[in-house]
């Protein structure tokens, strides 16, 4: 057997067996998936710019550190490339992106306009399951960390530093603002299922956190909590809340 066939059939097996560890991570995931109805409230978003869930005068105090944390499950039948869907806007007066989650075609968040990423969301718009999603951010030296299932997948720092996140504005789920409280943008609408969308005024600890991951559980927010949204007077349009 020469050297190229050697090489060759080295090279095939590395492959198979790099194949073979991600299908055992993607079973492992699967059988671990996250049900979040079994303990919480789960809200359906259609896609529409008629269906979202809002709040109003959302934060009632400043904040220079915030946590962001939530269950979701992409649509990966109804994503496009150009899309940029927001699961999560909160604006106020002169600033419509102080505090944006979007999630397609690549993660990112906006505080006060400035804007980081994680290139973490192609793998997770293809998958039907659901994920456990984190975000922190502190304007001490501008630190911030983005989570997916208990595990940081991106982080830097100089982020809005020595900045804050202005009370009194509007949080609208499943839409974008481009004023506060509307002019949305149906390319811009997310789909697909949300549970457990919670804000604090602090960095979260990494085992909350991952408890939160494991748990398949997001505790109440002391800025936002998830029972706000999802009450009926929250509500618009065709967006649907179960069990």
């Amino acid at each position: 057997m020469n050297s190229l066939w050697i090489t060759t059939w080295l090279l095939a097996g590395v492959f198979v067996s790099a194949l073979a560890t991600e299908d055992r991570k993607l079973e492992k995931r699967q059988a671990d998936e996250c049900d979040p109805s079994k303990t919480d409230k789960v809200m359906v978003l259609p896609g529409p710019i008629t269906d979202y869930a809002m709040i109003e005068n959302a934060f009632v105090y400043d904040l220079h550190a915030v946590s962001i944390c939530m269950i979701a499950q992409w649509n990966p039948f109804h994503v496009e490339p150009s899309d940029n869907q927001c699961v999560f806007s909160y604006a106020v007066p002169g600033s419509d992106n102080e505090l944006t989650l979007c999630s397609y075609p690549t993660s990112h968040v906006l505080i006060h306009g400035q804007r980081r990423y994680s290139q973490l969301c192609g793998t997770l718009t293809k998958t039907s399951l659901f994920h456990h999603f984190c975000f922190t951010w502190s304007n001490t030296n501008g630190d911030y960390k983005f989570w997916i299932d208990g595990e940081v997948v991106g982080s830097g720092s100089d982020f809005y530093k020595g900045g804050m996140i202005e009370k009194g504005g509007t949080v609208v789920i499943g839409q974008d603002q481009d004023e506060v409280g509307g002019d949305f943008d149906p390319r811009q609408s997310w789909i697909g299922e949300v549970s457990g969308i919670n804000v604090w005024g602090v960095v979260l600890s990494e085992s909350d956190i991952v408890a939160g991951y494991q748990n398949c559980h997001v505790t109440l927010g002391s800025v936002v909590m998830w029972p706000q949204l999802y009450a009926k007077e929250s509500l618009h349009g065709n967006v649907i809340v179960y069990p």
